[in-house]
């Protein structure tokens, strides 16, 4: 079974609030729920959340979990929700992309499979062209070697970015 979960923490620090934020008449982790739907990838879908406020701003056609507020991260919630649900692929989709495209998921999932689980996670990055983006500390940045294997992730850079 391929399960995907959208790790929501209310609190986020550069943008309190942001996934209960309203983007068209819904909060943006439900637009992110629905559109993650649609992949014909996954099997499951859950919204991992830490608070009865989240759970107040989305639809109860949305299948949530209750996760520890404890947690330091989105990969926390996810790992807690993987530990409850028997899955053979875990899908971690953030919380914060309304406009994710349901292929994106199907990406990650045939790389994994296509690999024969080489590795234990993967990661979906772009090329950045823009010289802004690669200065902005709210994206990414992703490093790679020759094998096309992650080598550093950070919102700032990072010396093998260099």
């Amino acid at each position: 079974m391929n399960l995907g979960v959208i790790p929501g923490r209310l609190n986020s620090n550069r943008f309190p609030r942001k996934i209960i934020y309203p983007l068209n008449g819904k909060a943006i982790i439900e637009h992110v729920y629905d559109n993650a739907k649609e992949s014909k990838y996954l099997d499951k879908l859950i919204i991992a959340i830490d608070s009865e406020e989240t759970k107040s701003h989305i639809s109860n056609s949305c299948d949530t979990m209750f996760t520890s507020s404890e947690h330091k991260s989105g990969t926390d919630r996810v790992a807690e929700v993987s530990e409850k649900i028997n899955s053979d692929i875990v899908v971690n989709i953030q919380g914060d992309e309304p406009v994710i495209d349901p292929d994106s998921i199907e990406q990650i999932v045939q790389l994994y499979k296509s690999s024969g689980g080489k590795y234990e996670v993967y990661n979906l990055y772009k090329i950045i062209a823009d010289q802004n983006e690669v200065n902005s500390n709210t994206i990414v940045k992703t490093a790679v070697n020759e094998s096309d294997e992650v080598m550093c992730m950070s919102r700032t850079s990072c010396a093998l970015l260099n």
